[in-house]
């Protein structure tokens, strides 16, 4: 499904300076669209990044948001905070509860406390995370917002900090919350996602964490996106079937194109709680990265929403219900299907490959290590081959490549396919 809109109706407004704002819906049961969300204060600071989520169980509706003393201040006293309100019926709102001890500055950047986002349990707990200087943050209320930890906690360090850029184009790895309410097997279960520059700069990854006592203990951080080839995945969301408590986590993903701008979109599935994802890529043609929107939400269904850039001014919509009858036909299954080729080969100066392609290709092989995320060697650039039986030579003494363990991979119409190269 498609639908097309102009760069000025965008998704929420969100007015900076004045003293009410609008904040945008992230989760939660779904909401009549004739419900207005403001908040009023009587401050008129700048406030970022409000999220809000319905509890449709109690009726009670959760904002958190980021206040700015003065937005993109660089002097020392001008603070970011985090800021929490409770509304019944989502008119009127109870006075700002500041959520966190630890305070960033106010320069919009890696040390700005930025992008807290609220999650219920079913037992009317509320979860919030955010991230700042510190690393990956987190609150709890477990009495539906009247009180909240003493202070917050620190879950884990965010490697090169929650502002990146990808293809010059400034983007995020802020966190996304969700709680699993279903009646399944991990009922409970707090989930929280991210992306970080753990494994490069240029090797962004998605990450996964998960707790099973309301925030309390932590597991270690779970890669959700390992690819060899360490092309960048990035900018994550992530939701709980409240049916099946199956997790969904999507975000952009650069694994099928040596170079250029391009981008696809993955869902990562787990029906095991986070320890185990399938993938599958949601859209049919690649696209341009623009800082695109993009969410998951649940009513009567999975669906998966993000918008394209078609032209400067104009954006397409796009959604897709995912369920276990549709899920199929994205499914990002054994490369095979496309390319037929032994998956493992022997280290010698010269590598032959022997490989049927489905249709005609141009081939692009490049060759980097599993454990160093900067060595990367383009070793054929776009060779003709044709649908059948095809042949390819690796000269890695030609290339400079010593006896070691390596990964070969070869892109092609938009997609890749890996082969190991062992030492022994």
């Amino acid at each position: 499904m498609k639908k097309s809109f102009y760069f000025s109706l965008l998704i929420f407004l969100f007015l900076k300076h004045q003293a009410q704002f609008q904040a945008v819906l992230t989760e939660g049961d779904f909401i009549p669209a004739s419900t207005k969300m403001s908040i009023d204060e009587k401050n008129t600071k700048h406030k970022d990044a409000p999220h809000v989520y319905f509890d449709n169980t109690r009726n009670l509706w959760h904002a958190t948001w980021t206040q700015f003393d003065s937005y993109k201040s660089k002097r020392k006293e001008d603070l970011s905070v985090v800021y929490y309100a409770r509304s019944i019926e989502g008119k009127t709102w109870t006075s700002p509860k500041q959520l966190n001890s630890t305070f960033g500055d106010c320069s919009d950047d890696d040390n700005t406390l930025k992008g807290p986002m609220p999650s219920v349990g079913s037992g009317g707990e509320i979860y919030v995370t955010w991230i700042g200087p510190k690393g990956l943050m987190f609150q709890c209320s477990r009495d539906s917002g009247t009180t909240w930890l003493k202070e917050e906690k620190i879950i884990n360090p965010v490697k090169g900090g929650w502002a990146s850029k990808v293809d010059e184009i400034k983007t995020n790895g802020l966190p996304f919350i969700t709680c699993d309410n279903s009646n399944g097997e991990f009922k409970g279960r707090v989930y929280i996602t991210w992306s970080d520059e753990k494994n490069g700069e240029k090797n962004k990854d998605v990450f996964l964490v998960y707790s099973d006592d309301s925030g309390e203990h932590w597991t270690e951080p779970i890669l959700v996106s390992y690819r060899p080839n360490h092309k960048e995945q990035f900018m994550p969301s992530i939701k709980v079937d409240s049916l099946t408590g199956y997790v969904y986590i999507l975000y952009f993903d650069k694994q099928n194109f040596y170079s250029g701008k391009e981008t696809d979109l993955t869902l990562a599935l787990s029906k095991n709680g986070g320890l185990k994802f399938d993938y599958f890529k949601i859209n049919e043609h690649p696209f341009l990265f623009n800082a695109n929107f993009h969410e998951i939400i649940d009513n009567n269904g999975i669906r998966v929403r993000w918008v394209q850039a078609v032209e400067s001014n104009r954006f397409d919509l796009y959604e897709v219900l995912v369920n276990d009858s549709s899920i199929g036909h994205y499914y990002l299954s054994e490369e095979s299907k496309e390319m037929e080729i032994e998956r493992s080969f022997k280290f010698a100066d010269k590598i032959t490959l022997d490989f049927t392609v489905k249709q005609n290709a141009f081939i692009t092989a490049v060759i980097t290590k599993p454990l160093e995320p900067g060595f990367e060697k383009l070793v054929v650039k776009e060779k003709r081959v044709f649908e059948g039986k095809n042949s390819m030579s690796i000269d890695m003494k030609l290339n400079g490549l010593k006896k070691g363990n390596y990964v070969l991979t070869l892109y092609y119409n938009s997609r890749n396919t890996f082969v190991w190269i062992n030492e022994e």
